[in-house]
């Protein structure tokens, strides 16, 4: 699982120059954002499974066979001699990927704030509201995002999204044969890695926007 930072090295006119290397629908895809904060993790993310895809020295074409699902989930159309899964997701300044050479994963990262109860109550169960209430006000938030980032992982390697109500089901419900790991990226964001096989990393790698970037531009 690789963490990337961006630090605003991809400007609006390198933006501009590295989406008329994408595939169309992708172009069009990360357009649709207004913000450039936004495009740039978009783009990065797709510059990161590429990143991934060669470390592992799998002789695929990411950026022309990059496809998603109906439900907006990425793939890799020409896989056919690959087996595995990989999962994006972003939250601030970070880009999180993971990717398994089989079965399926998903990935989630949050920022630890504090939110709204009429928020959290649609999040949880009502097991897991009363649970969280009867936490320190110190670990409160932590309580809520461990749980909430468990269930998008999830939901992200079962490839539905959630579907279901988050707060119609707890972890212990679905968690079963899935192995699920927390990964602290810094001091105030939380990833969860899910996954159906128990290949967990012990440590997330860092990386950052320009060695992603210039790693896509110089392959």
């Amino acid at each position: 699982m690789i963490a990337v930072r961006n630090t605003g090295y991809i400007s609006a006119d390198k933006l501009s120059c590295y989406l008329a290397k994408l595939p169309a629908q992708e172009q069009q895809r990360i357009l649709q954002y207004k913000r450039i904060e936004d495009r740039q993790r978009a783009l990065l993310g797709m510059l990161t499974v590429n990143y991934m895809f060669q470390q592992y020295e799998l002789d695929i074409d990411v950026m022309k066979w990059y496809r998603r699902d109906q439900r907006g989930r990425p793939y890799i159309e020409a896989s056919s001699s690959w087996q595995g899964d990989f999962t994006i997701s972003h939250a601030g300044k970070w880009i999180i990927c993971a990717m398994t050479d089989k079965g399926r994963v998903g990935v989630d990262i949050e920022e630890i704030q504090p939110l709204d109860f009429a928020t959290v109550f649609a999040c949880l169960s009502r097991e897991e509201f009363t649970l969280l209430l009867q936490q320190t006000e110190a670990n409160r938030w932590v309580f809520f995002y461990e749980k909430w980032t468990q269930k998008e992982a999830i939901g992200k390697a079962i490839g539905t999204g959630l579907i279901t109500p988050a707060c119609f089901f707890t972890i212990e419900e679905v968690k079963n044969n899935w192995a699920i790991r927390h990964y602290y990226i810094d001091e105030t964001h939380l990833a969860c890695l899910c996954v159906n096989t128990n290949d967990l990393p012990e440590h997330v790698e860092y990386r950052d926007d320009v060695e992603i970037v210039r790693h896509w531009v110089e392959v």
